[in-house]
């Protein structure tokens, strides 16, 4: 069955014969995200690897992935993290162990992963200042949002949800010039300077 969703034409696969087509010999034809408004703002024009088109784009950038993150050596490499991160959990559960405390197991588990994976990826723990879990997770819930735009592409420079509500200005004393996208070399490439913005809600009460 074929409806259209907005200006978006959709198929509903309703059938074993159906999806047998659309993720078995056409698979490739159909590999492919919807494209939407939120990924490509988040993703730089939808350069992520959750939201890129399948292509050789993606391909290349699914091999970075695997060779930088996930490849044996890479595992190797960052086996000293993994240690000092279980051993931090370790004394600090003996510590908890020690005065009758009551452990969130669940939370602890959670929290190592987290740190780990800091690590390996940024380059630094994170802390009180620095936590991007919150910012991961408004990404999520602002991800699964209806966005009329992503189906009546027209309507997209009005802005009707709002998706484009803040404008960014320099702080004082910067210049555009000042700007830098480049990386430090290490076991991570972080951002060689900080970017830096002021957020300005342009719809005043």
């Amino acid at each position: 069955m074929s409806i259209r969703l907005g200006n978006v034409p959709t198929i509903v696969v309703s059938s074993p014969e159906a999806a047998e087509l659309f993720l078995k010999i056409h698979d490739v034809v159909f590999a492919s995200r919807p494209k939407l408004q939120f990924a490509d703002y988040v993703s730089y024009g939808n350069k992520g690897l959750a939201f890129a088109p399948y292509g050789s784009y993606w391909r290349t950038v699914r091999k970075w992935r695997t060779l930088q993150l996930l490849s044996s050596s890479k595992v190797e490499l960052f086996e000293s993290i993994r240690r000092r991160e279980v051993e931090s959990l370790v004394d600090w559960i003996k510590r908890a162990a020690a005065s009758g405390q009551v452990v969130d197991i669940s939370a602890k588990a959670v929290e190592l992963m987290e740190n780990i994976m800091y690590r390996m990826i940024i380059g630094r723990s994170k802390d009180d200042k620095f936590d991007l879990k919150p910012l991961i997770q408004e990404s999520l819930r602002l991800s699964g949002h209806f966005n009329i735009a992503d189906y009546v592409s027209f309507l997209a420079p009005l802005d009707l949800q709002l998706v484009h509500c803040f404008e960014w200005e320099l702080p004082d004393g910067m210049l555009p010039s000042d700007l830098s996208m480049s990386e430090k070399l290490g076991l991570t490439a972080p951002r060689a300077k900080h970017l830096l913005a002021i957020p300005i809600y342009h719809l005043q009460d």
